[in-house]
């Protein structure tokens, strides 16, 4: 974002004065430059994992692979395209996007305030006018309520129109079942979310399944800390349009 520019500006200036090699993304465009040598490498959006851009996270990701790759010498003809090829699908549960009956479902892997809101600000990007935003949250028992109050309001600032929680099976971490929904609950309504708009489910599959009985058309959902793989799956492919 445009803070993030600013301050990275005069650190990315002092690196090329000296002579070193950076990497940035400015004007849509990836660049890497040396002194005052400028090479423009590729457009952002035409990178899959980008989401044409809007996914901020993942073009800070790419920045990454590229000065990593152009560190062990790669061509960047070579980076380019892998960078192109890579899409969702090589990245399985990770902004895994996925289409029933006109309910587009969202499978992520967001267990902290910080990638939550990063998700939740992409997915803000995605939504159809009119389309309801369901998130489907948990977190692992061995994070501290201060975590999961932090994970409760970047889904809040979202404003979605219903919140799912859930304990995560095996992952409980000294916890009793249901502490983490109700701290998730707890939190919720504290940010001024309706109560009656957060409910509690026993899985991911169960909340897939509240999803289908109740969704429609334009609908949303972000299934966060995604672990069920294969039972979601199995559900998602008996799911027929």
């Amino acid at each position: 974002d445009g803070e993030k520019a600013e301050a990275a500006r005069p650190i990315l200036e002092r690196h090329r004065r000296a002579g070193a090699r950076v990497v940035y993304a400015e004007q849509g465009a990836v660049r890497c430059a040396q002194g005052d040598e400028v090479t423009t490498l590729v457009a952002v959006d035409e990178l899959p994992i980008t989401f044409g851009g809007v996914a901020r996270y993942n073009v800070e990701n790419v920045l990454g692979v590229v000065a990593m790759a152009r560190a062990l010498g790669l061509p960047d003809a070579a980076i380019v395209r892998g960078l192109r090829g890579f899409g969702m699908a090589d990245n399985p549960g990770r902004g895994d996007i996925i289409e029933r009956g006109g309910v587009r479902i969202m499978l992520d892997f967001g267990h902290n305030p910080e990638g939550v809101r990063a998700v939740m600000k992409l997915v803000t990007t995605l939504r159809q006018p009119g389309g309801r935003l369901v998130v489907v949250a948990g977190s692992a028992g061995d994070r501290s309520d201060h975590e999961i109050e932090g994970m409760s309001r970047a889904i809040a600032e979202a404003k979605p129109d219903l919140v799912l929680v859930r304990d995560l099976g095996g992952y409980l971490r000294g916890r009793l079942p249901g502490d983490v929904p109700r701290v998730f609950e707890r939190s919720l309504v504290a940010c001024g979310f309706p109560r009656e708009a957060v409910r509690r489910v026993d899985s991911e599959v169960a909340a897939l399944e509240h999803v289908r009985a109740t969704g429609r058309p334009g609908d949303f959902v972000i299934l966060l800390v995604h672990l069920d793989r294969e039972e979601v799956r199995a559900f998602l492919d008996a799911w027929k349009d």
